[in-house]
C-alpha cells in the first residue's frame, strides 16, 4: 500500500546528484520488483513498497545512522535496499524447469548481484558503486558478513563501512513484518497454499514496530487470534532475535546501541479460547482448576479478565456448587463451533464432552426442524458418532445453507448423509486415526444405508414423467365428474388430503400426487420430509392416525403394494433382510434337518416361560464338504459385506418373542462395542481383526454365575480370541460376474469363501525379463494384482456360468482349480465369449487375510464375431486383410501377427513399432525376425542382422526355421533388395544356427566378443 513516508535517511543526503540517482534507480527497478512473485506466486510481497518499508525502518529503528553515515554510505545503502530482492524475479525461459522456483528463492541475493553487474549502465552506476552495492545486497541474507571488508577506500579519500551497511540492511529487512507485507486481498484472490498461508497470516497480525527512545529496545506488537498464529509469531520473533544477536557486535562497534528486541503479544482471544476448550473437554470445573490449568503459560490478570468477559457474555455459567461449564444454548454452541473450526484445536473440540452432550440433547429436534426427518436409535448413534469425531462433518451438519430445499418433498436423509460422508472423506485425509473401530463401522452403516436409499430415489425420479402424465389423465376424469378413487364401502379406511409447500427453487413435478404415482410405478416406498400438511382428515373413530394428526405430522411414508423378495440361502434357515434398517433376520427351520451334525454349522434356540433362560449355540465342523464351508463363511461374511449393525433371531415357534441384538451404546474410552443379550451374560467385542461371533453355550454356562462387574475386558477378549483361533487365517473369496458389451454386470454371484489361499503358482506364470521376476514374486505372495484374458470356444457363456456355479456348490475340494482346468482344456473352432480372471492383492479383513478372485464372463457378440473373423483370416495367411481387425481389437496377443502383416504391406515403421511392443512383452518373441526383416527392407541391414541374431539365439528353431530365411529371400526379391554381402551374411548365419540346439543364451555371442550372449548383445533384452 502506497503511503506518505518520512524517508529520513534519504532526505539527509546533502549531495543532490546522489539523491537524483537514487530516484532514477527506484524508477528503473519498480516495474521489475512488481514481478517478484511471478514464479513464487504464494510468497509475501517483495515489491518496491517492501524496499521503501525497509528504508523507513532505517530511521525508525537505527536513527543514529542519519548522522553516523556519510553521503556515499547513505547512497549505497538506499540503492542496495531498492535492488536487494530483484533476484526474486524469475525469467520466463526457465519457468518450466524442475525446482526453478526453489532455486530463485534460495539464491536470490546472488541473482540480484548478477542483475547489478549485467545492467549497471541502465542503472547509471559507476563501477565502484556497483561493486559496493553488490557486496551489501549479497550480505542481506545467508552470507557470512565477516567475508565483507569492515572498511575500505572509496573514491578519492573516502572510507565506506560495507559490513555495517550489509548488517543494517539485513536487520531492517528482517523487521519488515507488518500487514503491508501481506495484503489481505492478494491472499484471498490467490487462494494461497496452506504451507505459505501461515507466512501471510503472521504478517497480518503484527500491528506495530518501534524503538523506545528511553530504553533503546525495539518493540514488536502483535494481536494473536489463536494458538497456531501465536506459535507462528513466536517463531518469527525468534528468527528476528537470532539475527539481532548475530549482528549486535557490528552495531555496537559502529556506535549503534540497541538494548534488545522484545515482542508484546495481546493474547486475550487465545486465553478466551483456551478456557472454552478446557471447559468443553472437561465438562465442568471450578475456578481453581481453571487457574491451575492456565497459569503455567498465561498471566493471572489475563485469565481473570477472560473469565469475567465469558461470564458477562453468558458463554460460561456457574452452578450452585461454584463450578463453571459452557452454556448449552444453540447460539453459544454455534459461536464456539465456528471459533474452533479450521484451527489446530478443531478435533479436540469436536471430540469434547460439550459437543457430545449437545448433540445427544438436540439431535432429534434439530433434524426434525431442519430436515423434517427422524432416525431410529441405532442410526442416530451412528451419525452422532461421526459428528463427534470429524470436524468438517460437524460443520456441514450445522451449516444452515445445507438444507436442501431444491429437493422439495423427498426424504432429506439422503442429502444429509451424502454431505456427512463427503465431509468425513475430507477429514480422513487430515485425521486418519479417527477412522477406526466404531467410527469405521458407523461410516460403513451410513454408506450402505445411503446406497440403499439412493437407488429407490432414482427409480422414483425416472418414473416422474409417467406419473405426471397419469396425474394429467386423472385430472381430466375429475373435470368430467368421474371419481376414479370412489370406494363401494364408505366405512373402510378414511379420507384425507395432503398439500405440499412449493418452494422457489423446487424442481417441477414434485407435488404430492405426482410423487405418489411415481412411487407406485417404481414399486418403491417414498417418504415425504418437511413442507407438507395433512388436512380434511376423516378416519374411523379409533384409527391411530387421528392421534398422529392431533400431535402434528412431521413426515409421511407411502408404501406401495410391493411383493417382498425372499432369500433362501440354505436348508437350515431363511434370511429376511431389511436393508433400510441394516437388520438381518434369521428364521430357523430346525425340523427340516434330521441329522444336523453332518453340517458345518448349527443353530439351536430354546426359551422358558419363567426363567427366561435362552441359549444360543453356534457349532462349526470344518471337516465337512467345501460347499458347506463356503455357505458357513458366506453367512458370517454377510456381517462385513452388508454392514449389519443389528441381528434379530426368531426361534421358529409361534408366540415366542425374537431375540434382538442391538448395540445400546459405544464406549468411547475403550473404542469397542459391547453387546448384551437381555438376561443372558454374553459379550461380543468387535475390532478390526475380529468377526462378530456369538458365544458358545459351554462358554455361557461358565459365566452364568459371575456377577456383571466380574466380566472384565480381558475375559471378553479371551472369549473372542478362543473363537478366532478356530478360524482359517487365509481365505480366498471368489466372485462370478457376467458382463455385457458395455461392461455392465448382467448376473453376479459370490461363489463363496474358501478356507485356504488359492496357490497362484498353479498358474505357471513365466518371466521373460529379470525385472519381471520380482513382480511375479509379488504376485505369488499376493502383493500385486494380476489380470488374465482368454477367448473361450467350448461352451456358451450362460452354460459356462452355470458350470462354474455347479462346480463350487458340488466340489469337495479345489473348485477354483477345476474351473482353471476347464479353461486349459478348452478347444473349438469358434470363439463363444471372453473370460477375464482378476486375482486381487491380499487385504486384511476382520478375521483373516483374504485374496479375492473375480471370474468375469464377458458377452460381446460383435467382438466375438470380429475375433472369429480374425482367426479365420490368420489361419488362411490373409495377414494384410486382418490388419483392420487387429488394430480395432487392440489385444496384446495379436502384436506378433500385426507386426508381420505391416511388414508384408510395406508399412515398415509400424511393423518395427509393433515388433518392439511384442518383444517388450516377451523377449523370446518371434517378432525379432519380423523386426529384422522390416529393417533389411528399409535398408538398415546391420540393425536387421542384430534382430535376426537375437531371434536365432532366443527363439526355438522349430518356430522360425525355415520360414524366416524364406521370407527374407522372397520379400527382398519382391522389393528389389540387392543380395549383397550383408544380406547373404544374415542368410548364412540363420542356416548355420538352424543346425544346433535353440538354447543359445549361455553360448558365445554372435558378435564375436567371446562373451556369453546373455552378458553381451542379449543383456538389455533379457534384463
Amino acid at each position: 500500500m502506497t503511503r506518505n513516508r518520512k524517508q529520513l535517511l534519504r532526505k539527509s543526503i546533502i549531495n543532490n546528484s546522489l539523491k537524483q540517482k537514487i530516484d532514477l534507480i527506484q524508477d528503473k527497478v519498480s516495474p521489475l520488483l512488481s514481478r517478484t512473485t511471478n514464479v513464487n506466486i504464494d510468497y509475501t510481497e517483495h515489491t518496491v513498497e517492501h524496499s521503501l518499508n525497509v528504508e523507513e525502518l532505517f530511521g525508525a529503528c537505527f536513527n543514529e545512522i542519519i548522522t553516523l553515515l556519510n553521503d556515499d554510505e547513505k547512497f549505497l545503502l538506499i540503492s542496495a535496499t531498492l535492488i536487494h530482492d530483484i533476484g526474486m524475479v524469475g525469467q520466463s525461459k526457465y519457468q518450466d524447469e524442475k525446482d526453478y522456483a526453489a532455486e530463485v528463492r534460495d539464491s536470490h541475493q546472488y541473482r540480484s548481484a548478477d542483475f547489478i553487474n549485467a545492467y549497471r549502465d541502465d542503472l547509471m552506476l559507476e563501477q565502484r558503486e556497483a561493486q559496493a552495492i553488490i557486496k551489501i545486497v549479497e550480505g542481506h541474507r545467508v552470507r557470512d558478513l565477516d567475508s565483507i571488508a569492515e572498511k575500505e577506500p572509496y573514491g578519492y579519500g573516502d572510507i565506506i563501512r560495507l559490513r555495517l551497511l550489509a548488517a543494517i540492511l539485513r536487520m531492517s529487512d528482517e523487521l519488515d513484518i507488518l500487514e503491508e507485507r501481506a495484503p489481505e486481498l492478494v491472499k484471498k484472490y490467490l487462494d494461497v497454499k496452506p504451507e505459505s498461508l501461515i507466512h501471510h497470516e503472521r504478517h497480518e497480525i503484527c500491528t506495530g514496530i518501534a524503538r523506545d527512545p528511553e530504553t533503546n529496545i525495539i518493540q514488536i506488537k502483535a494481536t494473536i487470534p489463536n494458538n497456531r498464529l501465536e506459535h507462528a509469531v513466536i517463531d518469527l520473533y525468534s528468527g528476528i532475535k537470532a539475527k539481532y544477536d548475530e549482528l549486535k557486535s557490528i552495531f555496537q562497534k559502529n556506535g549503534i546501541f540497541i538494548s534488545s528486541i522484545e515482542i508484546i503479544l495481546d493474547t486475550e482471544k487465545v486465553v478466551y479460547q483456551e478456557i472454552c476448550l478446557y471447559l468443553a473437554v472437561q465438562g465442568n470445573v471450578n475456578e481453581q482448576e481453571l487457574f491451575e490449568k492456565l497459569l503455567s503459560t498465561r498471566r493471572q490478570k489475563e485469565i481473570s479478565e477472560s473469565i469475567i468477559r465469558l461470564k458477562s457474555m453468558k458463554t460460561i455459567i456457574m452452578d450452585d456448587g461454584g463450578r463453571y461449564s459452557l452454556n448449552m444454548s444453540e447460539k453459544n454452541f454455534k459461536v464456539l463451533l465456528y471459533t474452533f473450526l479450521r484451527t489446530e484445536s478443531e478435533l479436540e473440540f469436536t471430540r469434547s464432552k460439550f459437543v457430545e452432550n449437545y448433540l445427544n440433547q438436540t439431535f432429534d429436534e434439530y433434524v426434525n426442524d431442519r430436515f423434517g426427518v427422524s432416525y431410529s436409535e441405532g442410526d442416530r448413534e451412528d451419525r452422532i458418532l461421526i459428528l463427534t469425531h470429524f470436524p468438517t462433518s460437524l460443520e456441514y451438519f450445522f451449516d444452515p445453507r445445507n438444507t436442501p430445499y431444491e429437493f422439495g418433498n423427498f426424504d432429506r436423509r439422503v442429502t444429509l448423509d451424502l454431505g456427512l460422508l463427503h465431509a468425513l472423506c475430507v477429514d480422513v485425509l487430515k485425521y486418519p486415526q479417527e477412522l477406526k473401530n466404531e467410527t469405521y463401522l458407523a461410516a460403513q452403516a451410513i454408506a450402505r444405508k445411503l446406497s440403499d436409499d439412493i437407488f429407490p430415489l432414482l427409480k422414483i425420479c425416472s418414473s416422474i414423467p409417467d406419473a405426471a402424465e397419469k396425474k394429467r389423465e386423472l385430472i381430466e376424469l375429475f373435470e368430467q365428474g368421474i371419481d376414479p378413487f370412489k370406494s363401494s364401502d364408505e366405512s373402510i379406511g378414511g379420507k384425507f388430503t395432503v398439500s405440499t409447500t412449493i418452494t422457489k427453487n423446487q424442481l417441477p413435478n414434485l407435488d404430492f400426487m405426482t410423487l405418489v404415482f411415481a412411487s407406485g410405478i417404481a414399486g418403491v416406498p417414498i417418504e415425504f420430509s418437511k413442507d407438507i400438511a395433512m388436512k380434511d382428515i376423516v378416519f374411523d373413530r379409533d384409527n391411530e392416525l387421528n392421534q398422529i394428526h392431533e400431535n402434528g405430522l412431521i413426515s409421511l411414508k407411502v408404501m406401495p403394494n410391493i411383493e417382498r423378495m425372499q432369500f433362501n440361502h440354505s436348508v437350515l434357515f431363511d434370511f429376511d433382510i431389511n436393508r433400510s434398517r441394516r437388520e438381518l433376520k434369521i428364521k430357523l427351520m430346525k425340523d427340516v434337518i434330521s441329522e444336523p451334525v453332518h453340517y458345518p454349522y448349527e443353530f439351536n434356540i430354546s426359551a422358558g416361560d419363567e426363567s427366561k433362560e435362552i441359549t444360543f449355540n453356534l457349532n462349526c465342523n470344518m471337516s465337512g464338504k467345501i460347499s458347506e464351508i463356503v455357505k458357513f463363511n458366506g453367512l458370517m461374511r454377510m456381517w462385513e459385506d452388508e454392514g449389519f449393525r443389528r441381528l434379530i433371531i426368531y426361534s421358529g415357534e409361534g408366540g415366542q418373542e425374537p431375540i434382538k441384538i442391538v448395540p445400546p451404546n459405544i464406549k468411547h474410552e475403550t473404542g469397542r462395542f459391547i453387546y448384551k443379550f437381555s438376561k443372558i451374560i454374553s459379550i461380543l467385542r468387535i475390532d478390526t481383526d475380529d468377526c462378530p461371533y456369538l458365544i458358545k453355550e459351554d462358554t455361557i454356562e461358565k459365566i452364568k454365575n459371575l456377577k456383571e462387574e466380574e466380566l472384565t475386558e480381558s475375559l471378553c477378549s479371551a472369549l473372542i480370541q478362543d473363537v478366532k483361533n478356530t478360524i482359517p487365517k487365509q481365505v480366498t473369496k471368489v466372485y462370478l460376474h457376467m458382463n455385457d458389451k458395455h461392461e455392465k454386470t448382467i448376473m453376479t454371484k459370490c461363489l463363496g469363501i474358501l478356507p485356504y489361499w488359492f496357490d497362484l503358482k498353479r498358474l505357471k506364470i513365466k518371466s521373460y525379463t529379470k525385472s519381471n521376476k520380482n513382480l511375479i514374486k509379488d504376485i505369488h505372495e499376493r502383493n500385486h494384482n494380476l489380470s488374465l484374458r482368454k477367448n473361450f470356444f467350448g461352451y456358451g457363456a450362460k452354460d459356462f456360468y452355470d458350470l462354474v456355479v455347479h462346480t463350487f456348490e458340488g466340489m469337495n475340494r479345489y473348485p477354483i482349480e477345476k474351473v482353471l482346468d476347464y479353461m486349459s482344456k478348452d478347444k473349438g473352432d469358434q470363439v463363444q465369449f471372453t473370460i477375464l480372471l482378476n486375482f486381487m492383492a491380499k487385504k486384511r479383513n476382520f478375521w483373516q487375510e483374504e485374496q479375492t478372485i473375480e471370474i468375469i464372463v464377458k458377452i460381446n457378440e460383435v467382438e466375438v464375431e470380429k475375433i472369429n473373423t480374425l482367426i479365420k483370416l490368420l489361419n488362411n495367411d490373409s495377414f494384410i486383410d486382418a490388419i483392420p481387425l487387429m488394430e480395432e481389437l487392440n489385444h496384446d496377443e495379436y502384436l506378433e501377427n500385426l507386426a508381420y502383416a505391416y511388414c508384408f504391406k510395406g508399412e515398415y515403421d509400424k511393423s518395427i513399432e509393433a515388433a518392439n511392443s511384442a518383444i517388450q512383452r516377451n523377449y523370446r518373441s518371434i517378432a525379432h525376425f519380423t523386426k529384422g526383416l522390416a529393417l533389411v527392407l528399409t535398408g538398415e541391414v546391420n540393425e536387421g542382422y542384430t534382430s535376426y541374431m537375437n531371434g536365432a539365439f532366443l527363439v526355438d528353431k522349430k518356430t522360425w526355421h525355415p520360414i524366416a530365411v524364406d521370407n527374407l529371400i522372397r520379400l527382398s526379391k519382391d522389393n528389389d533388395i540387392e543380395f549383397n554381402d550383408a544380406v547373404n551374411r544374415i542368410i548364412d548365419r540363420l542356416n548355420f544356427y538352424s543346425k544346433f540346439s535353440s538354447k543359445k543364451i549361455g553360448k558365445k555371442c554372435f558378435c564375436g566378443s567371446k562373451q556369453h550372449f546373455a552378458n553381451c548383445c542379449g543383456k538389455d533384452l533379457i534384463n
